[in-house]
């Protein structure tokens, strides 16, 4: 029935609903205050996301607030997968920009692997912060890797934390059960 209204599919994780209280200007999205904290479940290291996707993780839970790295963050990272599963890297802001968009870089992609422009991904949920199959963008053009080590992607994120008013922090669990990626086949 969800699919036939055009409704998303429903959040698998336990979560509080928070509103977006403050950021230092309209344009500086890397660290968000927003309005839930410890008294309603909130912790350090949660998940933080949107509609939309993935907008960060919560830094510090304050008894009724808490500040939020969004991906924007220099010191964010967040491993990721492909929606069909095969490709596995880390995200993490990219000094590149597309306009005034700031983009991210999917990193630590093997040589011999290779996707293509609008292939959409994931949070991978390894690492124990993130959970499998949060939406954090698609392909939006090759990077270069200077050293010739790996492959680089820039990806255009699902989410811009400079517009963002309201979230969703996933309470828990904080595990790397592999749930199935949205219109993937995954493991």
């Amino acid at each position: 029935l969800r699919s036939l209204v055009g409704l998303r599919q429903r959040l698998v994780h336990p979560y509080v609903a928070a509103e977006v209280l403050h950021r230092p200007a309209s344009t500086e999205g890397r660290m968000l205050l927003v309005g839930a904290g410890r008294s309603v479940g909130v912790d350090s290291f949660a998940a933080v996301v949107t509609a939309d996707g993935l907008l960060g993780a919560v830094w510090n839970a304050g008894p009724t607030t808490s500040s939020v790295m969004s991906w924007a963050h220099p010191e964010f990272r967040a491993s990721a997968v492909t929606g069909d599963g095969r490709i596995l890297g880390m995200v993490q802001p990219s000094p590149s920009m597309e306009g005034r968009q700031p983009l991210l870089e999917l990193r630590g992609v093997a040589l011999r692997d290779s996707l293509t422009l609008g292939t959409k991904v994931f949070t991978s949920g390894l690492g124990g912060v993130f959970p499998r199959g949060i939406p954090i963008g698609t392909v939006a053009r090759i990077g270069r890797d200077e050293l010739g080590y790996e492959r680089v992607y820039l990806i255009r994120p699902f989410v811009n934390p400079g517009f963002v008013s309201h979230v969703l922090i996933l309470t828990a669990p904080r595990d790397s059960t592999f749930l199935p990626l949205p219109g993937g086949e995954g493991p």
